[in-house]
């Protein structure tokens, strides 16, 4: 059996993490301002942006520090910015996966 790793989809960015963390603190800076017609958000206009976490024990509690990781320098990251705190339930449009992460 194949190890399972936790994955970030997003179809606009590359796989490795420096890019996740930059797109991610652009888009969030970005969406904080509101949607119009003639100034779409990035959410809005770069399609959906999942996160799928599977499997269970070590793999699964490793998929948590990972996000943790990752929620903690987005996070950061606004708060310099002088945005508020957001959770992963305000970035991703979907997040699913299987045993611990189901």
């Amino acid at each position: 059996m194949r190890p399972v790793r936790p994955t970030l989809i997003c179809p606009c960015i590359p796989h490795d993490h420096h890019s996740v963390v930059h797109h991610q603190k652009s888009r969030w800076r970005r969406a904080s301002r509101p949607s119009t017609a003639a100034n779409p958000t990035p959410l809005d206009s770069t399609g959906l942006c999942l996160l799928s976490l599977d499997g269970g024990g070590v793999r699964g509690l490793l998929s948590l520090y990972i996000l943790t990781g990752l929620m903690a320098r987005l996070n950061h990251q606004r708060q310099s910015d002088g945005l508020a705190r957001v959770k992963p339930y305000d970035v991703f449009d979907l997040i699913g996966g299987t045993s611990t992460g189901g």
